[in-house]
């Protein structure tokens, strides 16, 4: 902003960043990242400028003593797009790939809005047609993984929604996860009220117990 800088302000309207490693780590109810973000800023007045994230990577830690993840998952070619919108909101757009899970050709989609005067953020990341491979059951707890192995789930959607209040969560990262579709029907055909039409929503860290308190969208 050139009339900004005049006056003696510096203030971007747009930021590139090319190529950098954003490191999450796995934490009980969410994750944590390496390098904490912060939306909220102490100065006053200036326009919120365009983030725009090329080819970068993902390295998602878990804990060492986790119940859901055996390693690390590695995610690539990530491109994030972070625009101010009306009523001093912003919007997180893009996507990335995984990298080693069998399916590297899947592009996994971000969308979502983030408020930066409340420092919080609500953030869909959205993989459609997750196959349940070799390689994705490599990287999964024991426990999970043979629960996985010896049911039918073999494909369907997940969905995590990425959630930040800095006023309740203490700028914590909480995530929610869901998962639609790829059950075949007769498994859950001793369950009350299951029907043809009946779709499974299962978060993940409850697959390994999925048979015994199955949550149903009829």
């Amino acid at each position: 902003d050139l009339l900004a800088l005049a006056s003696g302000r510096y203030e971007p309207t747009r930021i590139e960043i090319e190529g950098p490693l954003i490191v999450a780590r796995e934490t009980e109810d969410g994750l944590t990242l390496a390098a904490p973000i912060q939306l909220k800023t102490t100065e006053v007045g200036g326009a919120i400028p365009v983030i725009q994230v090329h080819g970068g990577r993902i390295e998602f830690r878990p804990m060492a003593d986790s119940e859901r993840f055996a390693k690390t998952i590695q995610f690539a070619d990530v491109e994030l797009v972070v625009a101010p919108r009306r009523n001093e909101e912003i919007r997180f757009t893009g996507g990335f790939q995984t990298r080693g899970l069998g399916q590297d050709d899947t592009r996994i989609a971000i969308n979502g809005p983030g408020w930066p005067k409340e420092d919080r953020v609500e953030v869909g990341v959205e993989w459609k047609d997750l196959l349940v491979t070799e390689e994705l059951l490599g990287v999964l707890h024991e426990d999970i993984r043979s629960r996985l192995e010896e049911s039918s789930v073999k494909k369907g959607d997940l969905l995590v929604v990425l959630m930040r209040d800095a006023a309740e969560d203490s700028g914590r990262v909480l995530a929610e996860y869901r998962w639609k579709g790829g059950v075949e029907m007769e498994c859950f055909a001793q369950l009350p009220g299951v029907d043809e039409a009946t779709v499974p929503i299962i978060s993940l860290e409850q697959l390994d117990a999925h048979f015994a308190d199955p949550e149903l969208d009829v």
